[in-house]
């Protein structure tokens, strides 16, 4: 009896005066401070814009009603009270175009920046202010309400990227959307889509329709992965095959998608290596059979995956490729990666060695680089930017093109004092391929990509920074939200926030504010199957992956005190809390 009236005293303390708990936007804006009060959305509430602004408005407009239920209406001049203002200022030019204020009050919510794709960002923040309600496709009856809130924000680096590794598996254009929606809400403004490697071409080029007639289709049910097994064969029935490619219309309808969320795609088109499935259907772009015969019982593959790069031939199919793919993606940057290219062929193959002769270049190191210079000339002359993996720096000679440092960051540091653009993406902080347990949430938080002791003309050309995922071993695309999600959340806030403002405590104290937005999106994330709320009942304990507060930290501890009481001196101790999202994958 003493007990229960213990219990029941500390239940009225528990409950009395609950607290809010902090507002939760990630990545955490560069400034952000409390006012009092708050702002309801209303049936009554109107959206104000006009000229430049009226796009992004309208698009928060048709995206909260269905959700709220209310009407929203737009008009050009603000009423008194009640109303949703969205407006482009030039004299906000100092926060750069993709940074934005708000100002949350009563009577009022203002977002301003000095172009729609700063705006954009605005709504995104505000989007992780209301209540995760609000990513419902059907009407919710809640208090939509925002805290009092001042924000000035902006990001700290332009590039913030990730790679989805479509060859080894192939997932289509709903899931791809998907991802990309997942991205515009956290700010993540590059998709390296890898379209080209040797589980298969994922891209339809007319030039060369074998290239996905045969070169998209593994022979198999598409279950493990191993490099030996790799057979290609035309989607014809007569054998089990596996995969698909994205047909141009596609293409550009997910281009378009992704422009309106302003995300940027940056299509990479493997060369000279990891080049199987092109090279299956365009043997005579391999290397001369005398050398291939030498070298076939120690490949790893059924045929060469490395173009020849001496005969003229693999240029003129390459540069056809490319025709098609910067006519489709109008982005600035094609990606062609150029890493992990097995050069042992061009030792020995007679047209390499002609060539090395005729441009006077000093081993298959300088071969490669004078590939990729000389496919990222062409590039240049159609207005684009070739971006590669940190291995086309290792031949010297470089021109015309970005790096993308991978082996570390030391490749994007050396390209940056070379006076090249830099992206980092090193394995040790951004492969998401990789298990929690060897890059957990908190490291990947941890990262900051600037080199030390770069002077300020050379911190420009960092451009930022990308997560990468790698698929083999992801069959489904509910897997590949798995490794991604929550450790792309803090790469966003890695690449978004100032570093001074960064605090991974507060970054783990949202987190689970921005897991239930996730789950509202129908988001797979790791760790979405444990239990996930504080305390103890009976002798199972439930895990959270984070400290408690405000109303969980009161529910947990009046359940701890009941668990005590009734299950028999089990104790709620904080000391026995599991990092659910810092656990192993």
């Amino acid at each position: 009896m003493v007990g229960l009236l213990a219990a029941s005293v500390l239940v009225a303390g528990l409950f009395g005066q609950p607290a809010k708990p902090d507002p939760v936007v990630i990545p955490y804006p560069m400034e952000m401070t409390k006012k009092t009060g708050e702002f309801e959305i209303l049936p009554s509430t109107q959206i104000v814009a006009t000229g430049e602004a009226l796009e992004v408005a309208n698009n928060f407009a048709t995206y909260a009603r269905i959700p709220t239920g209310y009407p929203l209406s737009i008009r050009p001049t603000k009423p008194t009270k009640d109303y949703i203002e969205f407006e482009v200022k030039d004299e906000l030019k100092w926060l750069g175009p993709e940074g934005y204020r708000i100002n949350i009050r009563d009577t009022f919510i203002s977002i301003r920046s000095a172009t729609p794709q700063g705006l954009f960002y605005g709504v995104q923040s505000l989007r992780q202010l209301l209540p995760h309600s609000i990513e419902s496709k059907e009407p919710v009856f809640t208090n939509w309400k925002v805290p009092g809130l001042d924000i000035t924000d902006m990001p700290r680096f332009s590039w913030r990227g990730l790679m989805l590794d479509e060859s080894r598996h192939f997932f289509g254009q709903e899931k791809v959307k998907k991802l990309i929606d997942t991205l515009a809400l956290y700010k993540i403004n590059r998709f390296h889509w890898h379209l080209v490697d040797d589980g298969g071409w994922r891209v339809e080029i007319k030039k060369y329709p074998d290239l996905t007639k045969i070169g998209a289709w593994r022979a198999g049910d598409g279950r493990g992965w191993s490099n030996s097994d790799i057979f290609f064969h035309p989607n014809d029935g007569i054998v089990e095959v596996y995969g698909g490619f994205y047909t141009q219309d596609q293409v550009r309808d997910i281009v378009a998608y992704a422009a309106e969320r302003n995300v940027e795609i940056v299509p990479e088109i493997e060369m000279p290596g990891h080049s199987l499935p092109a090279l299956w259907v365009n043997r005579e772009l391999a290397c001369d059979d005398a050398t291939l015969n030498k070298l076939l019982p120690n490949l790893p593959y059924q045929f060469a995956n490395v173009y020849c790069a001496g005969n003229e031939k693999t240029y003129e199919f390459l540069e056809g490729v490319l025709d098609e793919i910067c006519e489709l993606f109008p982005g600035k940057y094609v990606h062609i990666g150029g890493d992990e290219v097995d050069q042992r062929a061009w030792q020995t193959c007679t047209k390499c060695v002609d060539r090395r002769i005729k441009e006077r270049l000093n081993g298959t190191d300088e071969l490669q680089a004078y590939f990729i210079s000389r496919m990222a000339s062409y590039l240049k002359n159609k207005g684009k930017v070739a971006i590669g993996w940190d291995e086309i720096l290792d031949g010297g000679k470089l021109k015309d093109a970005a790096v993308m440092s991978w082996r570390g960051t030391e490749g994007g540091a050396k390209a940056i004092n070379q006076g090249f653009a830099a992206v980092m993406s090193p394995t040790s902080y951004c492969y998401f391929d990789y298990s929690y347990a060897t890059t957990p949430v908190e490291k990947v938080y941890g990262f900051d990509p600037m080199p030390p002791k770069l002077t300020i003309p050379q911190q420009a050309l960092l451009l930022g920074a990308q997560g990468n995922v790698w698929t083999e071993r992801m069959e489904s695309f509910d897997r590949v939200e798995e490794m991604v999600f929550p450790r792309l959340l803090a790469l966003s806030e890695a690449l978004w926030t100032p570093a001074k403002q960064k605090n991974f405590a507060r970054f783990q104290k949202n987190l689970p504010q921005a897991q239930n937005r996730l789950e509202a999106l129908g988001v797979n994330y790791h760790g979405k199957d444990d239990e996930r709320r504080d305390g103890l009942i009976g002798s199972r304990l439930l895990t959270f992956g984070g400290p408690p507060s405000g109303e969980s930290s009161k529910l947990a501890t009046f359940f701890a005190v009941l668990a005590g009481l009734f299950f028999g001196g089990h104790k709620w101790s904080n000391k026995n809390r599991e990092a659910s999202l810092l656990a192993s994958g």
